[in-house]
């Protein structure tokens, strides 16, 4: 369903080399990172990516940051 608003939550306590893995399947959908945890998430995303788009990140202890590591 077009127009729906997807928040992707983030481990808030993760550890070392975590990954956090997502897509989306059918739909365009707007992404908003709901983190509730303290840590950064380099690049963050917003916007409305097409279907099939997916994203890989990283848990990297000694900086507090989820790094990405692929689409």
């Amino acid at each position: 369903n077009p127009g729906l608003t997807l928040t992707i939550q983030f481990p808030i306590s993760p550890v070392e080399s975590q990954i956090v893995e997502f897509t989306t399947l059918t739909n365009t959908s707007t992404l908003i990172v709901g983190t509730g945890g303290t840590f950064t998430i380099d690049p963050s995303f917003a916007g409305a990516p097409t279907a099939g788009f997916a994203a890989t990140y990283v848990y990297h202890e000694t900086d507090d940051t989820y790094y990405k590591i692929g689409s």
